[in-house]
């Protein structure tokens, strides 16, 4: 991430724990799920972008893509509400991937949702925060994952493409 994008992070990471706070929180909340849904779109140009640069379509012709937010940023953000002490900042974070997940029925379609949304990148952020040595990040990890298979039941063939990063 470049020094705007760790901005951005902080700032969306402060959204995440204004929610906690009794006077912002639907405000606060309104905002979050917004941006969650711009970053939903955004995920689109770039699943775009990476199916052209595949190596198999070689073209002198393809040029790189336009620079957009990297979408580390959300994930961060995401990730960091899931492992904060304050259960509304969890609660948000567990929203914002509910979010996601329909956002992403809707962009994607039930065929394509576990290839080239969010959900990948958010299953491989949650299994890499569970090896982490600091215990929140560890239980905002176990939250993530818990979200993913208990809430929104992905199935569990997607999940043993990740068996053994999850053993």
């Amino acid at each position: 991430l470049n020094n705007q994008e760790k901005l951005f992070l902080k700032l969306i990471q402060a959204l995440f724990f204004s929610t906690s706070i009794e006077g912002l929180k639907e405000e606060a909340t309104e905002l979050v799920l917004n941006v969650v849904n711009h970053f939903c779109l955004l995920q689109v140009i770039t699943a775009l972008n990476e199916k052209r640069r595949q190596p198999g379509l070689f073209s002198v012709d393809i040029k790189q893509p336009d620079i957009c937010i990297d979408n580390e940023v959300i994930l961060g953000a995401i990730c960091y509400g899931l492992c904060s002490y304050l259960n509304d900042s969890r609660e948000m974070a567990t929203a914002s991937i509910k979010r996601i997940y329909e956002n992403s029925i809707v962009i994607y379609g039930e065929k394509l949702l576990l290839t080239y949304s969010f959900i990948p990148s958010l299953t491989k952020r949650f299994i890499h925060q569970c090896y982490d040595e600091a215990y929140y990040q560890k239980s905002g990890g176990v939250l993530g994952i818990k979200t993913l298979v208990d809430d929104l039941d992905i199935s569990v063939d997607y999940l043993r493409r990740y068996q053994f990063e999850l053993i």
